[in-house]
């Protein structure tokens, strides 16, 4: 309200003060009807309802041309959902029977969604987990609206890319693709791995990534080195043994390269017979005390688990191959097929003495000639170590003596090294408890003397005005 001018002024003549109106005073519509200030501000809300039904039509309009669906419900209304096959216990301990009010958080899957198959996800070892990640170790993966338990299968792209080759361990620095089994996800979801959510003492994320891709299979190879040996040999040919058990697996491998461990290379040909030796051809001729190597890739399968995880006291985590065995006081079995076997062992080889014609002995040098010197020698050293030595009584006595008085000097020199290592451990155990005191009064010391080297530092800086006051 403000002063009024003219003559329809409710002030007094005087100009003493402004007169304002009461509640009881009414006010001129368009239509000359008066109405109170109530009246009037429940209009104003009778409008603002009118508008807010108008913008919630216009947005349900937008939201069906959009979904292209005939009906829809408006943001902030509320519904009625019926959910079929919850179990009980998930409703005891959520506590919903305690507290109805309690929120529970819905959320919907895509019809996609809900098939089951392989995922490939690139994964990296989060920095702080403690340990790597072994392959086919259980891990809980939380995914969008999910958590559920699969058994990883961890792999990286060659260099040339022409195979996912599998890996024991994750790297300790880098990303590498992982495999598991679970309901499909869409590209770029993200990923949470976990090994175990109970109460530890370090961190509990064990690796973080993404979905690169869902097939119904990925084809994952891990390397295979089987080793034989030549049996025989006819210059550039060799017969081999020992690397295959059958000639169907020798039929399998026809083509393939082979290597021996002086770096000859083949092929192999043909299988011979059936206990799996093959013929197989070389660059050069090989030796028989050779061995043959055949690098090869198998596939390996990644393996079916899918454990969804319940909000229940009776649901049971699958526990990981070291947490089972620490429970079962188990050792971690040994097969022979699993382990690299026994190494192969090069044999001595024992030359024929070298035996120089006498047209080509003639032709020598006389440095390269043989001397009769040395055949003379040789024959003297066998001479020698044929013949016996006798000794007399006098030098027989004399050499047991000799013996004993070795042996006790050998006794003494034992037992003086024993004494000094015990006194030596004695006296760390009396200056231990003195190396403490030490220890601690020249961490004391050092202690002050930072500290008054950062006071000086901060008065210099202070000086020269390098730190604000």
């Amino acid at each position: 309200w403000g002063c009024a001018q003219g003559g329809d002024s409710d002030s007094d003549a005087s100009g003493d003060g402004i007169k304002k109106r009461g509640a009881g005073d009414g006010v001129k519509t368009e239509k000359g009807v008066e109405k109170t200030e109530e009246e009037l501000e429940e209009e104003r809300e009778r409008e603002e309802e009118k508008e807010r039904e108008k913008e919630q039509k216009k947005h349900m309009l937008e939201v069906q041309q959009l979904s292209g669906a005939e009906t829809g419900i408006a943001i902030g209304t509320y519904v009625r959902i019926v959910i079929e096959g919850v179990p009980a216990e998930w409703v005891e301990s959520v506590g919903l029977k305690r507290n109805a009010n309690r929120p529970v958080i819905v959320g919907g899957l895509l019809p996609g969604e809900s098939n089951y198959g392989y995922m490939q996800m690139r994964v990296k070892k989060h920095r702080w987990a403690p340990r790597i990640l072994k392959t086919n170790d259980v891990l809980l993966f939380s995914a969008g609206w999910r958590r559920f338990q699969s058994l990883p299968l961890f792999c990286m792209e060659d260099r040339n890319n022409t195979r996912m080759r599998m890996l024991k361990y994750t790297p300790e620095h880098l990303h590498c693709v992982c495999t598991i089994y679970g309901p499909i996800l869409p590209p770029s979801t993200g990923i949470l791995a976990v090994k175990n959510w109970g109460k530890l003492a370090n961190f509990r994320i064990s690796a973080t990534g993404l979905i690169l891709e869902t097939a119904p299979s990925f084809r994952v190879v891990k390397k295979l080195k089987m080793v034989g040996e030549p049996y025989k040999i006819y210059k550039h040919t060799a017969f081999v043994k020992g690397m295959f058990n059958s000639d169907l697996e020798v039929s399998k491998c026809i083509g393939a390269r082979i290597q021996t461990v002086s770096g000859v290379r083949g092929q192999i040909k043909k299988p011979q017979g059936k206990d799996g030796h093959f013929r197989a051809t070389f660059e050069d001729k090989v030796l028989m005390s050779d061995l043959v190597l055949c690098k090869a890739w198998v596939k390996v399968e990644p393996k079916k688990l899918y454990n969804p995880v319940f909000d229940a006291p009776s649901w049971r985590r699958m526990r990981t191959i070291a947490e089972l065995r620490h429970a079962l006081e188990a050792p971690a079995p040994r097969k022979p097929d699993e382990g690299y076997g026994k190494r192969p062992e090069r044999k001595t080889r024992r030359f024929n003495p070298l035996k120089i014609p006498k047209e080509l002995e003639r032709a020598l040098p006389f440095e390269s000639k043989p001397k009769l010197d040395q055949a003379k020698k040789k024959r003297r050293d066998l001479v020698s170590k044929a013949t016996a030595v006798v000794s007399s009584e006098y030098e027989k006595k004399v050499s047991s003596l000799l013996g004993r008085l070795h042996t006790i000097r050998k006794e003494r020199n034992k037992m003086k090294v024993e004494t000094r290592k015990r006194k030596i451990k004695e006296k760390e155990v009396k200056n231990k408890k003195v190396m403490e005191i030490r220890a601690e009064r020249a961490a004391e010391i050092k202690k002050k003397r930072y500290v008054k080297k950062g006071k000086e530092e901060s008065r210099m800086r202070k000086k020269l005005r390098m730190e604000d006051d």
